[in-house]
């Protein structure tokens, strides 16, 4: 029975670690909860942290595309927003591609977390992950680039739209 029990969970799981790896259109809603009739492109893949206190740890990353501006909000621990240091910063991150293409992509890193793309920014880096291969992008993000405090680094991967997916979800 245990065993049972064991084999169900090991596979909701993996299941759910497999669907929120896909990217989808969800609706935005308002400060009432109402929908406002606008939607977003979204992904939330899984990664790993570190930082003085940790190595290795579960990193949650919700990745939010809103036309002509992108939200990269990192969770710590799998719910405590990431912070990339006492105030807002402007900095970067790096992506290596499946080709090896590393390129760096300028952001700005708000004091509540997460990474703010401006339009020029978005557009560079939807270039990619809206590629139509289903590759994978690799991130690496340093709290050292936005701040003289803190050494945490971010990974986690990113796989692109497929061309199914940028049919779908009526990308060009």
């Amino acid at each position: 029975m245990n065993s049972i029990k064991n084999l169900l969970l090991v596979a909701s799981i993996s299941l759910s670690l497999t669907l929120s790896a896909q990217w989808e259109k969800i609706e935005t809603v308002d400060d009432f909860g109402d929908n406002t009739g606008e939607s977003v492109l979204r992904v939330i893949v899984n990664g790993t942290f570190s930082n003085s206190a940790t190595s290795g740890s579960d990193l949650i990353v919700k990745v939010a595309d809103y036309g002509d501006a992108a939200l990269f909000t990192l969770y710590e621990y799998n719910k405590t927003p990431a912070s990339m240091g006492y105030k807002g910063a402007f900095g970067s991150i790096k992506a290596k591609t499946s080709t090896g293409e590393i390129i760096k992509f300028s952001c700005f890193a708000p004091k509540g977390g997460g990474l703010l793309f401006s339009k020029e920014e978005h557009t560079a880096l939807f270039k990619y992950l809206y590629d139509g291969t289903g590759s994978e992008i690799k991130f690496v993000v340093a709290s050292s680039d936005f701040s003289d405090y803190g050494r945490a680094k971010y990974n986690f991967s990113i796989t692109t739209l497929t061309a199914e997916e940028k049919t779908k979800f009526g990308i060009e």
